[in-house]
């Protein structure tokens, strides 16, 4: 099928549609609330769904389009996947979501926007993708951003205090930065962590890598943090080992080199490739 082939969902449709194909949980990062109070209520938000999927022809009778019905499931049978959550500005309290999912020949990104809540997303959109194209679509929806200016660093994870504030995915991560770190290592570092992470951050996420196996069995990559600087740029924090010790080495990235940190991830998990 045509890589240009997309569509555009409310919540309302997704909670639906999730439903009527029996798909289960929603993969993470999606989130969608169960809409109706009462059995009543979903009854006629059912029917006024019908409606609008009928007018946009993607519902003929009672057989939703196949493409579209694929590209959901697709979604909950993904081989490999990335997710990534950010945050669009300091003030947001819901992020935007995405996850770009393949499976065999087939390859799918699907962007939810912001909704009303923090655990509650907006709208659903879905655009087939080139299955060896999952790092650049992630990448491609975040803000464009310089690499910072500042030089990287690395501190013993143990040096970090408590998060600042976070948004938390299902795997207990946050996507935002932690307060600086004690100083414990030289003080360079110690000084580019400080100036860094307790700078203002108009936007912070996360990314990580995902593969599920045949037996269903599924391993997922470190989680990648990204925040940007006002007036400076975008850093990486990468958890690393060194003889042993847990440390985080704060990176500045570009674009590119983000994708190249993202690709690391998805190699790492995927059979064949990861060490």
């Amino acid at each position: 099928m045509p890589t240009t082939v997309h569509w555009r969902l409310s919540a309302v449709q997704v909670d639906q549609l999730w439903e009527f194909l029996k798909l289960g949980d929603y993969p993470f990062p999606i989130e969608v609330r169960s809409y109706g109070g009462s059995d009543v209520e979903r009854l006629a938000l059912r029917g006024r769904v019908r409606d609008e999927l009928r007018a946009a022809r993607l519902l003929r009778g009672e057989r939703l389009d196949a493409d579209l019905e694929a590209a959901l499931r697709l979604l909950v049978r993904a081989e490999a996947w990335l997710d990534s959550v950010w945050l669009p500005d300091e003030h947001a309290d819901s992020p935007m979501r995405v996850l770009a999912a393949r499976s065999g020949p087939a390859a799918l990104l699907a962007l939810q926007l912001p909704g009303e809540s923090e655990h509650t997303g907006g709208d659903l959109i879905l655009r087939e993708i080139h299955p060896s194209g999952l790092v650049a679509a992630v990448v491609g929806e975040l803000p464009a951003a310089p690499a910072g200016r500042r030089p990287p660093a690395t501190a013993p994870a143990s040096a970090f205090g408590g998060a600042t504030r976070s948004t938390s995915d299902d795997t207990g991560g946050g996507v935002l930065i932690s307060n600086s770190p004690r100083p414990s290592r030289s003080e360079r570092d110690i000084a580019v962590f400080r100036d860094v992470l307790d700078a203002a951050h108009p936007r912070a996420g996360q990314i990580a890598a995902n593969h599920r196996d045949a037996t269903g069995r599924r391993r997922r990559s470190p989680v990648l943090h990204w925040f940007d600087n006002a007036d400076d740029g975008r850093y990486l924090l990468i958890a690393e080992t060194h003889r042993g010790e847990p440390e985080i080495t704060l990176r500045p990235v570009d674009a590119h080199q983000l994708g190249t940190h993202v690709q690391a991830a998805l190699n790492s998990v995927l059979p064949g490739i990861a060490g």
